[in-house]
């Protein structure tokens, strides 16, 4: 019996080493790609809904670069769009291609536009900026916020590409690559599109977007009125007083978005300073002698008047 309740407490003891090396592992728990951490959730989400597939059977490639035409067909299997191969609008799409069927479909649906020459660039990389018109219209994001980033010039126009990054900055999708920098130029790899994707699919996934302080002004004034938009028009949310800091996270024009103490709003950059200003300093002499304390007197002067005149 001893003999018997040994090999069993050495087989459940190697079971055990064996299902904690396989935790172990880099890999992704729900995926077969060795290249993809077990941190990945968004990638195991997309992975276990049938929407992405690896560059091999075991590899998924996440610092590859992802193209135009790849793009427009993960989309499009995110939204159930048609994949049925056709001819497209674009003079550089194959209608036999695989991704003619989506991009096709993603030009019906008013997701995609294509280039002026009418062609689609299907092989040429995505950039950052390009994704974020992609997934702002496929996902028909319209909520805009206080978002600035030091690389995008601001500008609200319903096409800029300002607008399309605040959309999905706004909707948890990304907080940018840093240092208040968006890098829409930077061109646009599987991993980052993944995660972007799954976060616009899943509630779970997505980010609560910050600020970062790009600069630090002074108030010159007392009172200094906090605003809840860029003009005078807009409501006064509270004051700051001289020398108070300011956290600056964008500019607006002639405003400053950005937090002094628990007040977060719009500043007028006219009454802000790059340093605080320096303390003055009042010299006060005291006469000695004055009111009631004529001092000395003699050959018609007075002390006290003799002294106020002096130390005026």
């Amino acid at each position: 019996m001893n003999s018997f309740f040994s090999k069993v407490t050495l087989f459940l003891v190697a079971a055990v080493l064996v299902i904690s090396s396989i935790g172990m592992s880099p890999a992704s728990a729900w995926t077969p790609f060795k290249d993809v951490s077990s941190n990945d959730v968004e990638i195991d989400y997309l992975y276990d809904k049938g929407l992405i597939k690896g560059i091999s059977s075991n590899q998924f490639g996440p610092d590859y670069s992802v193209t135009r035409e790849q793009a427009a067909t993960l989309i499009g299997r995110a939204l159930g769009l048609s994949g049925t191969e056709r001819k497209t609008k674009f003079s550089d799409v194959s209608s036999t291609s695989y991704s003619s069927g989506y991009i096709q479909s993603a030009v019906d649906k008013g997701i995609i536009t294509g280039y002026p020459d009418g062609t689609f660039k299907p092989k040429q990389t995505m950039t950052r900026g390009e994704m974020a018109y992609l997934l702002s219209r496929a996902f028909n994001l319209t909520k805009t916020s206080a978002v600035f980033f030091t690389d995008i010039k601001q500008d609200s126009s319903n096409t800029s590409l300002y607008t399309a990054v605040n959309k999905i900055a706004t909707a948890g999708i990304s907080n940018g690559t840093g240092g208040g920098s968006y890098s829409p130029d930077k061109d646009l790899v599987r991993e980052e599109f993944a995660i972007f994707l799954a976060r616009a699919l899943e509630p779970k996934f997505k980010v609560a977007f910050q600020n970062a302080t790009i600069a630090k002004l002074y108030s010159t004034t007392d009172n200094l009125n906090v605003r809840s938009g860029p003009s005078t028009s807009y409501k006064v949310v509270g004051q700051i007083h001289t020398n108070n800091e300011v956290q600056v996270y964008g500019y607006s024009g002639n405003w400053v978005y950005g937090k002094s103490g628990n007040l977060t709003g719009y500043f007028s950059l006219s009454y802000l300073a790059k340093s605080a200003a320096k303390a003055s300093r009042v010299m006060v002499i005291d006469a000695g002698h004055g009111g009631s304390d004529p001092g000395a007197s003699g050959y018609g002067l007075v002390e006290k008047e003799v002294n106020l005149d002096v130390s005026y």
